[in-house]
């Protein structure tokens, strides 16, 4: 992971190989699982999107149908961001 500021952020290898798992570990999109991961967390209490085409913001509240994640993608996904 490469860090900025204080934010960690996964590099663009990362982010892609966890997008490209994302379908086949929850089925979502990587915008749905990005917001789900950032919602799972109880000190968030709300995620500001940025969309240019309303179907994006459709897309996006697609994340409500699934805002959980089993400890088997968790392990999964973690293992993906720190292969890099």
């Amino acid at each position: 992971m490469m860090l900025t500021g204080t934010c960690a952020m996964p590099n663009e290898m990362s982010l892609w190989k966890t997008g490209m798992l994302t379908t086949a570990l929850t089925g979502q999109s990587m915008a749905q699982m990005a917001l789900a991961w950032t919602l799972r967390d109880p000190r968030v209490t709300s995620a500001i999107i940025g969309a240019s085409r309303a179907s994006q913001i459709t897309e996006n509240i697609g994340a409500l149908q699934r805002l959980t994640f089993t400890e088997d993608e968790l392990r999964r996904i973690d293992a993906i961001l720190k292969e890099d």
